[in-house]
């Protein structure tokens, strides 16, 4: 129960802090600033994940058709 009480003050005194901060114009730029540049490098990352995800979607098309091959190639030798 103390650590639910401490958690509370604690998340308060966070909350005050942040709004004592952000009544400051300079400190709302630098904020502004900061989770524009977050923003900017999540998208990056995300075209970085799509192409991958692509890539991998293209090898594992090839690897099947190269597998349906192999089976042909293997049942005709067998066949024989």
């Amino acid at each position: 129960m103390a650590a639910v009480v401490a958690g509370a003050v604690v998340g308060a005194g966070v909350a005050v802090a942040g709004a004592i901060a952000l009544s400051n114009k300079k400190n709302q730029e630098k904020l502004k600033g900061f989770v524009e540049g977050i923003h900017k490098e999540v998208g990056n990352r995300k075209d970085e994940v799509e192409e991958k995800m692509a890539e991998g979607k293209k090898k594992a098309t090839n690897t099947l058709k190269t597998m349906k091959n192999a089976k042909k190639e293997v049942k005709s030798i067998w066949q024989k």
